[in-house]
């Protein structure tokens, strides 16, 4: 159970962190990047733009996996 399980959050977090890294490409993303420098700059605290998070989230559960598949294996 917890080898499928680490294999759905690795899956989940390499598509999480494909969205972000095409979001980041488009359009979309440039614009978010341009606008939280500004917020950045006025608010005085640091912005991060939509695609970032989705990228982080990624990484995160896909090294949650993979740490959940070692220890599984070990057991």
């Amino acid at each position: 159970m917890k080898i499928l399980v680490a294999i759905l959050l690795i899956g989940a977090g390499v598509w999480l962190f494909h969205t972000g890294w095409i979001q980041r490409d488009s359009l979309k993303g440039r614009t978010q990047r341009v606008l939280a420098g500004v917020a950045s700059h006025l608010e005085g605290s640091r912005q991060f733009p939509e695609h970032t998070w989705f990228m982080l989230g990624g990484g995160a559960m896909a090294a949650l996996g993979a740490g959940l598949l070692v220890l599984g294996k070990r057991n």
